[in-house]
């Protein structure tokens, strides 16, 4: 299966450093203490919704529906789907306007029962014209030749909590993968179906985010040494994002069974029957 990554190698892949920036947040997983040049709180967190979006062809338009998750970094931002991933900057006009400046990766190859996926630079770009509608909802829409949606999104905020290495432990799965983490951060996975493999570390970066130094190979694309970010979502999924020599990576792992607690209780208060049974006076 390959040899696990050396003390070296991973040094090698800190020296590398990361093209996604440090969190300044020190707030929950929507809120921001920090502030733009202007002025105005950074946008920060997971926001999970859908895309409407309607493709352009010489023939027909095709309408589709794609689950979407937007995560704000700092003055980057990436949007997640099954189809493509975009990454890119943003900027707001103080009254909850916010533009959206992507560049478009396109998936050849999407593995949706893994959630595992891969995409290309195409060269293209998309602007999205979105408005934050209340503090935790966030609407946008988009038209050029090719395509036009509509997006509807709201924050994240079961996210909102100390990811620490210890919650990490354990093996994290998908439909044909594992992924053993040990209280080091260290991780080590590998796909059951095929060849691909992928080892590294995670450590603490802010209260919601971990840096990720990952090295993968014998997959079908996004080989070697790179660095990124992990997150996990309100319901306690792992995703890993790295951006690298006009490459995206995006993987998302279930987490360990029993590695959250069921908050859920049963009433057991007794509810038998007590009429009163006293005789009426005659």
């Amino acid at each position: 299966m390959g040899r696990f990554v050396t003390p070296i190698m991973l040094t090698i892949i800190l020296m590398l450093g990361g093209c996604l920036p440090e969190e300044s947040s020190s707030g929950g997983s929507g809120s921001s203490n920090t502030t733009d040049d202007n002025g105005i709180p950074v946008l920060a967190g997971l926001w999970v919704g859908t895309t409407d979006e309607t493709l352009a062809s010489s023939t027909t338009a095709t309408a589709q529906e794609l689950d979407t998750h937007i995560f704000f970094l700092d003055t980057q931002v990436f949007l997640l789907r099954e189809d493509q991933a975009l990454s890119g900057t943003y900027v707001q006009d103080g009254l909850g306007g916010v533009v959206l400046e992507l560049n478009v990766f396109e998936y050849a190859e999407p593995d949706t029962d893994n959630l595992f996926f891969v995409g290309s630079d195409s060269n293209s770009t998309l602007t999205i014209n979105a408005l934050l509608a209340t503090e935790v909802n966030m609407v946008g829409s988009y038209a050029n030749s090719q395509r036009d949606g509509e997006i509807n999104v709201v924050l994240d905020e079961d996210r909102d909590r100390d990811v620490q290495l210890k919650d990490l432990i354990g093996t994290w799965t998908t439909t044909d993968s594992e992924t053993y983490f040990n209280s080091e951060g260290r991780f080590l996975g590998y796909d059951t179906s095929n060849s691909c493999r992928w080892e590294g570390r995670v450590t603490s970066q802010s209260a919601q985010i971990l840096s990720l130094e990952i090295q993968r190979e014998n997959c079908d694309a996004f080989n070697d040494a790179a660095t990124g970010i992990a997150i996990t979502d309100g319901e306690g999924s792992l995703h890993f994002i790295s951006e690298r020599e006009r490459e995206f990576l995006w993987m998302r792992f279930e987490p360990p069974t029993g590695s959250t607690t069921d908050s859920t209780t049963t009433d057991t208060t007794d509810t038998t029957d007590t009429t009163d049974t006293t005789d009426e006076a005659t």
